[in-house]
C-alpha cells in the first residue's frame, strides 16, 4: 500500500513537473502596446479655473533672481499665471504659503492687495515646503479596488520629498506605473483624532515601482501595507502639481474637484474625490491609530510621521488612486508558475518566489511607463503636473 502511495505521488510530481515546464517555455500572448505617438496631447495650461477667494486662497511660487517669491494666484489662463506678489508680507522675506497663511489668517489674506504679477506656468516651482515623510492610503476608491482585487484600504509610509510639477521621472529597472492623488497638507501639528479647521490641497502623483512593491508585499495579507513603502519612495516618485491651495471649507471643497491623468495623450484614470471609500476624517483616524506599527523600507524599519499621537505640520496626506492604474492581477498561469517555481527550485522557506514569473511577464509586456514617456495629470482649482519619463 504505501508502495502505490508513494508511486502515486511520483506520478503526480512528475506530471505537476511536466506541466510546469511545458507552460512555463509558452510564452504569454503579447499585450499589444497602448498608442504612444498618436494620440493629441492634451492642452493643460491653455486654462485652470482659479476658485474665488472667498471660497479658496491659491498660491504659488516663482523664482526672481534665483530667490522663490509667492504670489497669491487670481487666473491662470494661456500658460500664464496672474496674481498679487505678496513676497513683502511674508515674515523673514521666506516664500512659504504656510507660514504666511499662519501670520495673517484666512480672512486677512482674503482681503490682501498688492501688485499684480504674471508668470509663465512652466516657470512655477515646487508651491510649498514640505517634508520626506507622508502618509500614503492604498485601496480607495472602489474603481481601484475593483482591477486590484484588494477590499480594505491602509495606510503606509511614503518616505520620498516632493519635487515640482515638471520633474523627470526615472524608469531605470522598474515597472513603472503613475497613479494620480489627491494631496491633503497640514499646516500645523496635528495632536487629535478632530479635523483641523483649514488644510493645504495639492494635487499629486504616487509613482510606483510594482516589480519592488510585489517583492516586498505581504501576500498573506496586502492590506497591512508592508512592501509599499519599498515600492512607493524612489527619489523623484511624487512630482505636485504648480498650486497650492487653503479652502474656506477644505470637506466640501475637495468633494467638488476632479482628477484627471493621461499617459501619452490617452487619458487613463479620471475620479472625483468625492467618491473616496475613507475620507479625510476617517485616514487621519486611521494612521493616529498605526502611530506604532513599522514597516521595512531599505533594510530600515520605518514608521509613519506620527510621534505622541502628533502628525508634523507639512505632513501631506496622500488620499488614494483611483481606477486605471497599469498594473493588473496575477494571472491563472502566472499563479501555476509561481507556485511550481518556488516548489521545483526547493524555495520553500522564500515565499515571495512565487510573484517572480508574474514580474517577468509583466516586463515582457513592455505595458509599463518607459523613457519617451508623457504623463500628464490635471484638477481645475489645483492645477497641473506634466513629467516625462527618462532613462535616469
Amino acid at each position: 500500500m504505501i508502495k502505490k502511495f508513494t508511486l502515486l505521488v511520483l506520478l503526480l510530481v512528475s506530471a505537476w513537473f511536466t506541466a510546469w515546464v511545458t507552460v512555463d517555455r509558452s510564452l504569454p500572448s503579447p499585450v499589444h502596446e497602448r498608442a504612444r505617438k498618436n494620440q493629441a496631447t492634451p492642452d493643460l495650461l491653455a486654462r485652470v479655473d482659479i476658485a474665488p477667494r472667498g471660497e479658496a486662497l491659491t498660491f504659488a511660487r516663482f523664482k526672481q533672481n534665483g530667490q522663490p517669491r509667492l504670489i497669491l494666484v487670481t487666473d491662470f489662463v494661456k500658460g500664464q499665471v496672474s496674481g498679487i506678489d505678496i513676497q513683502s508680507q511674508l515674515p523673514d522675506g521666506a516664500a512659504d504659503p504656510i507660514a504666511l497663511f499662519n501670520l495673517m489668517g484666512y480672512a486677512a489674506l482674503e482681503a490682501l492687495e498688492g501688485p499684480p504679477v504674471k508668470v509663465a506656468a512652466d516657470d512655477l516651482i515646487l508651491p510649498f515646503p514640505g517634508t520626506d515623510n507622508q502618509i500614503a492610503v492604498g485601496i480607495n476608491y472602489p474603481a481601484h479596488s475593483d482591477e486590484t482585487a484588494i477590499t480594505q484600504s491602509f495606510v503606509f509610509p511614503k518616505r520620498t520629498a516632493a519635487t515640482d510639477h515638471r520633474a523627470k521621472v526615472p524608469a531605470r529597472d522598474y515597472l513603472l506605473d503613475y497613479e494620480i492623488e489627491l494631496g491633503f497638507v497640514l499646516l500645523n501639528d496635528l495632536s487629535r483624532d478632530a479635523l483641523p479647521k483649514y488644510v493645504g490641497l495639492v494635487l499629486s502623483s504616487d509613482y510606483t515601482d510594482r516589480a519592488a512593491l510585489m517583492r516586498h508585499v505581504n501576500l498573506r495579507d496586502v492590506s497591512s501595507g508592508e512592501g509599499f513603502t519599498q515600492g512607493k519612495s524612489e527619489r523623484g516618485f511624487m512630482p505636485v502639481g504648480n498650486l497650492f491651495v487653503i479652502p474656506k471649507d477644505f470637506q466640501r471643497f475637495y468633494k467638488s474637484l476632479k482628477l484627471e491623468l493621461w499617459c501619452n495623450g490617452e487619458k487613463r484614470q479620471e475620479a472625483k474625490p468625492a467618491n473616496l471609500i475613507w475620507d479625510v476624517q476617517r485616514i487621519l483616524f486611521e494612521a493616529l491609530a498605526r502611530e506604532s506599527l513599522r514597516w521595512k523600507w531599505n533594510n530600515e524599519v520605518v514608521s509613519l510621521p506620527i510621534k505622541d499621537r502628533r502628525i508634523p505640520a507639512r505632513t501631506m496626506i496622500l488620499s488614494g488612486t483611483p481606477g486605471g492604474v497599469i498594473y493588473r492581477q496575477p494571472t491563472a498561469r502566472d499563479i501555476f508558475l509561481g507556485v511550481s517555481e518556488t516548489f521545483f527550485m526547493l524555495r520553500w522557506f522564500q515565499p515571495q518566489t512565487v510573484v517572480e514569473p508574474f514580474l517577468r511577464n509583466e516586463h515582457f509586456s513592455r505595458r509599463y511607463l518607459k523613457p519617451g514617456d508623457i504623463v500628464q495629470m490635471k484638477a481645475n482649482r489645483l492645477g497641473t503636473i506634466s513629467n516625462q519619463i527618462v532613462a535616469e
